[in-house]
């Protein structure tokens, strides 16, 4: 047995690998053309990228060369990327729930989700794009331009499209759990890589089949792109479940 069959067959019964022509035949159709998840996922992405690109340009052309007129507008950014990612977030969670009305465990599924992504802007990108500021805008190299010296704020605003990737499965997983149940009772679920990623350590042992939703959380603590990977945000792992002998990604293609 190879070091990684063996790391799969370690994971326990709840687990299988899958074989090696199953795997390239699936990941050559994957590869082949973008999902709607991944189309929604990248226009996010752009879309958040051009709300701080937008705030950063017109925010360093009021501060007339004063950081901290630069950070007195964080505020300002603070909200807009807050306000893109309540609505689409619920997005998110739409693409991977399906059209079936909500019930209300799903409702707070979805607002837990929402709150979570306010929570890492207010928390985390916000503090960390605020010491950014004072770090370089006042320390520049003479010709830099400024917009470019802080271009990573842009960056890691376009981070954020992780949110919405987990977000799609988090809205799959409380649609099998609203159907079948919450003890291990849903369908078979499996991990998938994507085929042009440059994997992170953790990623690749977590790829493989699951006896149920709640066995693949337990198993890899968590969604592709929610942050439990050593990629973060950057994941773009798949979740599928299996219906009638078929896997899938959505109950209703969004």
């Amino acid at each position: 047995m190879s070091r990684r069959a063996a790391a799969f067959a370690a994971g326990g019964p709840s687990r299988v690998l899958l074989t090696v022509d199953a795997a390239a035949a699936l990941l050559e159709a994957v590869a082949k053309a973008a999902s709607p998840r991944e189309k929604a996922t990248d226009a996010f992405a752009k879309e958040a990228g051009r709300v701080a690109r937008n705030w950063l340009h017109d925010a360093i052309a009021r501060a007339r060369g004063e950081a901290a007129a630069v950070l007195a507008e964080a505020p300002s950014l603070q909200e807009a990327l807050s306000a893109l990612v309540e609505t689409r977030l619920a997005e998110a969670f739409g693409r991977g729930y399906g059209s079936a009305t909500p019930t209300i465990a799903a409702a707070v599924d979805a607002g837990n989700l929402i709150t979570r992504g306010r929570d890492y802007i207010a928390m985390r990108y916000i503090p960390a794009v605020e010491k950014l500021i004072a770090r370089r805008f006042p320390a520049r190299p003479v010709g830099v331009n400024i917009e470019i010296s802080l271009g990573v704020i842009v960056t890691w605003a376009e981070q954020l499209s992780g949110l919405y990737w987990a977000g799609s499965f988090i809205g799959l997983g409380s649609r099998l759990r609203d159907q079948y149940g919450i003890i291990g009772a849903s369908p078979r679920v499996r991990r998938l890589l994507w085929p042009p990623a440059d994997h992170c350590r953790t990623c690749p042992p977590k790829e493989g089949e699951y006896e149920s939703w709640d066995a693949m959380l337990a198993f890899c603590g968590g969604v592709p792109g929610d942050g439990s990977d050593a990629c973060f945000s950057n994941c773009r792992c798949r979740l599928e479940y299996q219906s009638d002998g078929e896997w899938l990604s959505f109950f209703e293609e969004a």
